[in-house]
This record gives C-alpha cells, structure tokens and sequence, in this order.
C-alpha cells in the first residue's frame, strides 16, 4: 500500500505541475470572471441609462396619452415646448421626446431620440395607444361602456399550447425555464467532462509513455509490481481531477456568497438558489461523470503502455478517441433532438452515455430506470474494461516490440 501511494504522489504530483493542467485549470475561471464582470457592468450601465423622455403638444386625450407614456418611462413634466425638449436631448437631460399633433380628430405621435440613446421599445406604448384610439373610436359611435367593453373582449387571438410527453408518452407539464436551466446545466457537465478527459487521459498515457522510452520505467518495476505502477498513476491523475473540481467548488461558493448576482438581468423566476431544485440531474450527471473519467482514464493508461514514445502517445490514443468525440457530438445532437430513436439507442452504450443521457434527462425524455440502468452498464463496463486494462497493461508495458496495435492487444491477451 505504501508503494501504491508512492506512485500516486509522484503522478499527482507530475500532472498538477504540467501546463496542461494549469492552461486547464486556469482558462475556465478567467473567462468566467471576464463573462461575470462584462455581465455586471453592462447589467449597471444599463440601469443608470439616463431614460427619461419628454411629452409636447396638444391633445384632446392629451392626459391619456401623458399616463401611457408615464407608465413606461420616466416622463419629465417641466418640459412643455419643442425648444426646451431640443435643449434637453442635446444637452442629453432626456433620452428622447414625443411630440402630439392632433388633426381633425386624428392623433399623430412622434418620437425623437438621439442615435446613442439606449433602446427603448415602442411596442408596448403603439399597443397601449391602439387601444385607447379604439376605445375612443367605439364612444364617437355612441357605444355604450358595457358594449366597449365587449368588443375589447371579442379579439381574434392565437393562443399557442406546447404539450410535452414523457418517455412512456404520457402527457407531462414541463416548465420551460427550469427545462432550459437544466440544458445548460447538462451542457455544462457534457463539455466539462470531455474537456477533462481529453487532457488528462493526454497526460497518463504521455508519462507512461515516456518513462517507458527512458526505461525508467524498468526501474520503477523493480521496485514494485505492474499492478502498482498502474493502480498508482490512475489514482494520481484521479486525484489531480479531485482537486481541480474542489478549486472550481471554492471559486464558486466564493462567487456566489460575493458576487452581486441581484444587479444581473436574469430571465424572470431564475435564481442561483433554483439551481438546487435539479437534484435528478446533478446526482446521475455527477456519476456519469466520475465513471466516464475513470473508464477513458484507465483505457488511456492502457493506450500509452503500448508506446515507448511520449510523441506517439497521442497516435496509440486513437481507438480511444474515436468514440470519445463521436459521443460528444452526439450529445450535441441530443440537445435538440432528445426524442431522436439514435439518440435513445446510442445513450446506453457505455462509450456515449455520459454524454447523452445527462441531455435526456434535462429534456425530460428518460425515466428514473433509463437512468440508472444506463448507470449501472457504465459501472459494469467499467469493470471489464479495468480488467482487461490490467491484463494488457501488465504484459505491454515492458514490450517494446514495434508490431501494431492490434498484434500487440491479442500477444498480451492470449499470449
């Protein structure tokens, strides 16, 4: 056991100080802070625009109008006449201006705004202003309040209904918010795991590698056995990951307990303490999570015992990295399509459903037993695949016959 956590030391160790991991380490959390912070500054520049506006002319509805427009902005009554709204949009005291001419009975309504001046939406205003011209219209013909009142009521209107149905069909309500939320939280999970296994398998299979080009590793198999060598250096780089996800969980409670999230413009009903409420995914995803590492990791120590060259450790990763980015990118296809029959088919193959099923979940289109039966196939495949890892990395790590990979996988598991 001794010898065991010597090993560990020496890959965790190895991999904490490489580049690799700092780059990895690093990049998330800056560009984290720099998408924080243009957050917060746009979300406070945008609350301190100046959106005042002015209102001139003469009306008979006059002060209908005024409460439209007071409804919406921040309407400065001091200013009465065209020059004295001039004055202020040039001197930038007002974002902008509406000035009434009335006709015959016929209302006209302009709105001058400077070209920097903030957006400001006029939908809302022309729909509140349509109504009131109808209501107006509906009393010039002598209609009673009762009757305006009807013909309010009696609009055409399109009413959209989105059903959603659940894996057995059945009819289901979803909310649609917590529904995108858990997408992104899916999505967060998916990339971040392919991120780390990418590098980190990178880094077991080039240290094996290289040792085994320097022969060192024939010394250090003189000290202890295969098994340990291997067992070791999985520990070690599963021990590096530990701590970047326990750096990334400080950063984040820090964040969140510092950061002034109240100032950012998230979408209505969303909030970080929300995020708490999607415990059937972050529970399976965080176990889909450690398997697939652990299995592409463990495959990758295999890979790079085949080599006896950092430089071709890349090379020998290929049958890994096949499935590896065919299973990403069908889970970026799940995003949208997880009612696809690929994407359920493909999401309890072992390879690809770390990156497909946490989709699936957020999308609501897999049952508590796809779940865990697609869980329990990766713990099952992780097995054999730690099995024959073992079997193989036992007799290649010290062969240094060039044959090819194939010659050299049936050699070690059937002599």
């Amino acid at each position: 056991m001794r010898k065991l956590w010597v090993v560990a030391k020496d890959a965790y160790l190895q991999t904490v100080k490489s580049l690799s991991f700092v780059i990895l380490l690093l990049l998330p959390i800056i560009i984290g802070a720099v998408i924080a912070v243009i957050s917060f500054f746009a979300a406070a520049s945008a609350m301190n625009t100046n959106r005042d506006v002015a209102l001139i002319g003469e009306s008979a509805h006059y002060e209908e109008i005024q409460k439209i427009i007071g409804d919406n902005w921040k309407l400065n009554t001091e200013i009465t006449t065209q020059e004295e709204a001039e004055k202020s949009l040039r001197e930038d005291d007002i974002s902008g201006y509406y000035q009434i001419n009335e006709s015959d009975g016929n209302v006209q309504i302009r709105f001058i705004n400077r070209n920097d001046s903030p957006d400001m939406s006029q939908t809302k205003i022309q729909s509140e202003l349509h109504d009131l011209e109808r209501r107006e219209s509906a009393k010039s013909l002598g209609l009673t309040e009762e009757e305006i009142a009807q013909i309010d009521k009696s609009d055409w209107n399109i009413e959209t209904v989105t059903k959603t149905y659940g894996p057995e069909g059945e009819e289901s309500t979803v909310d649609l918010s917590r529904k995108y939320i858990g997408l992104g939280i899916a999505y967060v999970v998916v990339f971040g795991m392919f991120m780390f296994i990418t590098n980190y398998a990178s880094i077991i299979a080039t240290n094996i590698a290289q040792e085994k080009g320097t022969h060192i590793m024939e010394i250090l198999l003189s000290c202890s056995s295969p098994m340990t060598q291997f067992f070791g250096k999985i520990l070690g780089v599963s021990l590096a990951i530990f701590t970047q996800i326990a750096i990334y969980s400080i950063v984040g409670v820090i964040t969140i307990l510092t950061f002034p999230f109240d100032n950012l413009p998230l979408p209505e009903g969303v909030s970080i303490p929300s995020l708490g409420g999607f415990t059937g995914l972050i529970i399976p995803a965080v176990f889909m999570f450690i398997i697939g590492c652990f299995t592409y990791i463990v495959l990758a120590a295999m890979f790079g015992s085949f080599v006896s060259k950092a430089e071709d450790a890349q090379k020998a990763m290929t049958p890994m990295m096949i499935p590896l980015i065919a299973g990403f990118y069908i889970g970026m296809f799940s995003l949208n399509s997880p009612q696809a029959l690929f994407v359920k088919v493909t999401s309890f193959i072992p390879f690809f459903t770390p990156f497909i099923m946490p989709f699936r979940i957020a999308g609501g289109t897999a049952s508590q037993v796809e779940v865990w039966l697609s869980i329990l196939g990766m713990v099952l495949f992780a097995v054999l695949v730690l099995f024959l890892s073992m079997k193989i990395y036992k007799k290649s790590v010290l062969d240094y016959d060039d044959s090819s990979l194939f010659a050299k996988v049936r050699r070690a598991l059937w002599g």
